[in-house]
């Protein structure tokens, strides 16, 4: 992914093209100097927070368009190609991702993450589809891909999907288990097929019904104890949840916020680290 960062905050943004990036981060830094943009006179005029230049038209969205364009052309250089968002936290940490589990922001991103792993681990409530998309956006599998979920083995003999040559296991929960016995399953899958020097990619999508099916306090557990599990490993936790599905989720997210190294904005296009 192309990726740009702000000196002075904690925002970074990734994307796909160039040109979603440049999107971006002029509406990042307009926003951050709107203040420079003032209408006296019947005239709209800019003034550069980086220069002496500045602009006075009477159009406003064409004072906005140029300002824009401007403050761009003055950061552009620090634009960079082919950075993963793990380096932001050397492949070994623990990122929240707000997007909605089936949406394209949150595929381009796990696609992103299980693409570098050796040994990739998956939570899902829909397992058919993350296989699916897996199969049909990895150009080469991890090592290992394990799937695990309470809805079944989605595939039977007829399926079209070609798994030749690769190493995929989906592990069928007992949906009576609490979240604790799925986080000792994780544990056990990680004693067995863990070696050293390996790039570990675990993610979790289930967030949302762990929170409906128990209280917050089991809820809150089980992520703290899968981040110090992947710790162990020196791997990466990707918890794909939508603070806003519901007001539980919201209140949990807020009590794990030190859990977390990065928090990641998805959208189809660009990811965003706020700050």
């Amino acid at each position: 992914m192309k990726q740009w960062n702000s000196y002075d905050t904690n925002f970074v943004v990734w994307a796909n093209s160039h040109d979603q990036l440049r999107e971006a981060i002029q509406t990042y830094l307009f926003q951050r100097h709107s203040d420079r943009l003032l209408k006296s006179d019947y005239r709209f005029t800019w003034r550069s927070p980086y220069s002496d230049t500045q602009k006075t038209v009477y159009d406003k969205q064409e004072a906005i368009d140029s300002f824009k364009s401007h403050l761009y052309d003055h950061v552009k250089h620090r634009v960079k190609d082919d950075k993963h968002i793990a380096e932001r936290i050397g492949w070994n940490g623990n990122i929240q991702i707000n997007s909605p589990p089936n949406n394209t922001g949150s595929d381009i991103l796990r696609t992103h993450f299980h693409s570098h792993a050796d040994l990739s681990i998956l939570i899902s409530s829909n397992p058919e589809q993350r296989i699916r998309h897996l199969h049909d956006e990895l150009n080469n599998w991890p090592e290992r891909t394990i799937f695990l979920s309470t809805d079944g083995h989605p595939f039977d003999d007829s399926t079209e999907l070609d798994f030749s040559g690769v190493s995929v296991e989906l592990v069928e929960l007992d949906s009576r288990l609490g979240p604790g016995q799925v986080g000792e399953t994780i544990s056990r899958i990680l004693d067995v097929h863990y070696a050293d020097d390996m790039v570990v990619s675990l993610e979790v999508d289930i967030f949302f019904e762990i929170i409906q099916s128990f209280d917050l306090k089991r809820s809150c557990e089980f992520v703290k104890m899968l981040s110090s599990r992947i710790d162990d490993v020196n791997g990466v936790f990707q918890l794909y949840v939508d603070p806003n599905c519901h007001p539980n989720v919201s209140t949990a997210m807020n009590f794990l916020e030190d859990e977390f190294d990065v928090t990641i904005s998805a959208s189809e296009h660009q990811f965003v680290r706020g700050g």
